[in-house]
């Protein structure tokens, strides 16, 4: 079961579920907003190792182009609840749906640009939404 934002606002509050940094402004009905931190990850497909890590202001992705990119919030999730990371509705870019467990860390998201011209990405901007599930029981940790 989705959790919504009324559960989701209650759980921030009572120190259950962490997202930091948290803006009200970004809670939607079912999910949460995230924006991007300013660092971007750019990997060599065939042998699967980092080329580049980059830090700044913004990045362009040509068309078709694959980077991974890191959420800004840092999420810390109870035992009892799941979340899967997916792209914006109507968003050119593309992110491979992403599972978080129990517990909290760093995540890289694989991100493609499916739109027909480059796209500028910046830190702070929104790309990506996270829903949250609740489990039938607690994890065992």
């Amino acid at each position: 079961m989705l959790v919504s934002n009324i559960d989701i606002a209650d759980l921030i509050k009572k120190k259950e579920l962490t997202i930091k940094p948290f803006s009200r402004a970004r809670l939607n009905k079912a999910s949460y907003t995230l924006t991007l931190s300013d660092e971007f990850y750019i990997f060599d497909p065939s042998h699967k190792k980092l080329l580049k890590k980059l830090k700044g202001k913004s990045l362009y992705l040509e068309p078709n182009f694959h980077v991974f990119l890191k959420p800004r919030e840092v999420v810390k999730l109870p035992p009892y609840l799941s979340a899967l990371i997916i792209s914006l509705p109507d968003s050119p870019l593309q992110i491979t749906p992403t599972f978080l467990d129990y517990g909290s860390r760093d995540v890289l998201l694989p991100v493609t640009n499916i739109s027909p011209v480059p796209l500028e990405i910046k830190p702070r901007q929104s790309f990506a939404e996270i829903r949250f599930v609740l489990l039938t029981s607690k994890v065992k940790k």
